[in-house]
């Protein structure tokens, strides 16, 4: 991947502008991978982020949340094919440290 968003919480959805960038630059829409915020806690399911893009109009083939009910083979195998890697909460800039 050689484009990186960091973006923080939006309350129902992009802003506009936002979705015409990321529309844009988000042309391969194989996969998204979503990295839970709270790995332990099966109802985070990342809807409220999907919807966010949903709304964009930028949708993929292949949805998949990573948490610790994803084995760590997998996991790394997800992102490795991933078209787009969402990290759903914390301090994105820290993150990418």
């Amino acid at each position: 991947m050689n484009t990186h968003y960091y973006l923080g919480w939006f309350n129902n959805f992009f802003p506009e502008h936002l979705s015409e960038v990321l529309r844009e630059d988000i042309t391969d829409r194989k996969s998204l991978i979503m990295i839970s915020s709270n790995p332990l806690d099966d109802e985070v399911d990342g809807a409220a982020e999907r919807s966010w893009l949903n709304h964009a109009g930028i949708l993929f083939d292949d949805y998949h949340l990573i948490n610790y009910g994803v084995q760590k083979e997998d996991a790394h195998t997800l992102i490795q094919n991933a078209s787009v890697i969402f990290l759903l909460g914390g301090d994105t800039i820290k993150q990418k440290v």
